[in-house]
């Protein structure tokens, strides 16, 4: 869950987006959203730049919808 959030922030955003500012927008516990974040980055949906995170080239609205977390309802389908 915490892993789209992030993906989804930084994907959404016209700037890179600083981890700091990231984890006071989350409504997570800091480390978890360390932890989200660090996840996106290993799976290659993020880059780390010298000016914040960034959504890898490769991430398009389509790869974001594949990661989103489903619904029971959903997943009933």
């Amino acid at each position: 869950m915490v892993q789209y959030e992030v993906v989804k922030e930084v994907f959404d955003s016209d700037t890179p987006v600083r981890k700091k500012d990231l984890t006071r927008r989350l409504d997570y516990h800091p480390s978890t959203t360390r932890a989200g974040i660090k996840d996106s980055l290993k799976k290659g949906y993020i880059e780390d730049t010298k000016q914040g995170l960034v959504a890898a080239d490769n991430l398009d609205k389509s790869l974001l919808e594949r990661i989103r977390p489903r619904t029971i309802d959903e997943l009933m389908d």
